[in-house]
């Protein structure tokens, strides 16, 4: 029995010839799929009874990420696990963009006289917040720095406390647009009128008034938009 390629003997592994530099008589030995009874050389023709041998390569796709959840749904899914299961009284509020991870939970309400006055109250839930931001400034940095890396966008931080609502930061980002005429006179209007500094800050300003004023629409329409994500998911291909 001939020994071929690293020490394997012919008649063990179906091996047929193929050209270039090798063995044996200046062929190359390479492993078929299939059995092999007859190798060809320049120099000789010998034949080799091959026994066959099967190999049957599976590969196991071992992840257990659910295919049918929405990107959305598995970056919050990987906040429920990643942030500690103290720092917030219910489920923290998670909104995503293209750029951005904002997370926002609310805290327990400071103990105070129920008869405090509002003032009181407000000073206690600033100072239950500034708090919080102390103590987990670490291992937000850490969280934050994670998500960054799998998921490609920043993370901002807020809590909410005593009716309240506290960013600790945020991120402000260019954002193109191309106006018309009578679009761009509005702008013109609110800058003369000393409602925005330039036509980018009156700009944001008909943005923050279109997201106080149809809060109700601009919910539902997320909303719409998550349900399409989810049967996006959910259909062939994903």
């Amino acid at each position: 029995m001939r020994a071929g390629p690293e020490g394997l003997a012919l008649g063990a592994w179906p091996w047929r010839a193929g050209p270039g530099r090798g063995w044996p008589g200046g062929r190359l030995a390479v492993p078929m799929s299939r059995p092999c009874a007859v190798i060809r050389s320049r120099n000789s023709f010998s034949t080799c009874a091959c026994r066959v041998m099967m190999c049957n390569l599976n590969y196991m796709n071992t992840s257990t990420e659910d295919a049918g959840a929405s990107p959305a749904e598995k970056l919050r899914g990987w906040f429920a696990g990643r942030l500690p299961g103290d720092w917030f009284t219910g489920v923290p509020e998670i909104r995503i963009d293209r750029e951005e991870i904002t997370v926002t939970g609310a805290l327990a309400d400071p103990e105070i006289a129920a008869d405090a006055p509002a003032a009181e109250r407000a000073a206690a839930a600033d100072g239950r917040s500034r708090r919080f931001r102390e103590d987990t400034r670490q291992q937000r940095v850490e969280i934050a720095r994670e998500a960054e890396h799998s998921f490609g966008r920043k993370v901002s931080w807020g809590v909410t406390c005593g009716g309240a609502t506290v960013m600790f930061t945020t991120f402000s980002v260019p954002v193109m647009t191309r106006l018309r005429q009578a679009e761009r006179l509005v702008l013109g209007t609110l800058v003369d009128a000393g409602v925005a500094r330039s036509r980018s800050d009156a700009l944001a300003w008909c943005v923050r008034l279109v997201g106080e004023h149809e809060d109700t629409w601009l919910t539902d329409l997320r909303e719409a938009l998550r349900k399409v994500e989810q049967v996006r998911a959910g259909g062939p291909g994903s």
